[in-house]
């Protein structure tokens, strides 16, 4: 019976090592919505970006960086707090050509954890009705 106490001892800590691991995941800080969504297809370009985050972000150290087709950089303005403590926005400054965009995001939980990530959305223009012509329906 002494044989078995060491794996049992060993599949206990290995059991508790997991549980802690992931009760330390469930606590960092992550994105947990945007807008635009990620991997969405918007119809009117968008006038901002906004980010929610499972915990309030440091502000100051919220960056977000927008690339659009070509990897060309568009403007976008300093972010700012929302109604919504756990969301920052910023406005888009560029004019926005159709085609796919990159959002890189970067930031800080309370506890100074830093945080980043990116995601794609495209942004493709409904089209316009010629004079003349009849309406799809």
């Amino acid at each position: 019976m002494q044989v078995y106490r060491p794996r049992r001892l060993l599949g206990a800590t290995l059991a508790l090592v997991s549980i802690a691991g992931l009760a330390g995941f469930a606590l960092h800080m992550r994105l947990v919505k945007s807008f635009p969504a990620e991997d969405q297809v918007v119809h009117q370009a968008p006038a901002d970006i906004q980010l929610w985050f499972s915990q309030v972000p440091e502000l100051a150290l919220t960056k977000v960086r927008l690339l659009g087709p070509e990897d060309v950089t568009v403007k976008v303005a300093k972010a700012v707090a929302t109604d919504d403590v756990k969301s920052v926005k910023l406005a888009i400054i560029d004019s926005l050509p159709e085609g796919t965009y990159s959002v890189t995001w970067q930031t800080a939980s309370p506890d100074g954890h830093k945080v980043r990530g990116e995601y794609a959305f495209t942004y493709s223009p409904t089209p316009t009705d010629e004079p003349g012509e009849p309406a799809d329906q």
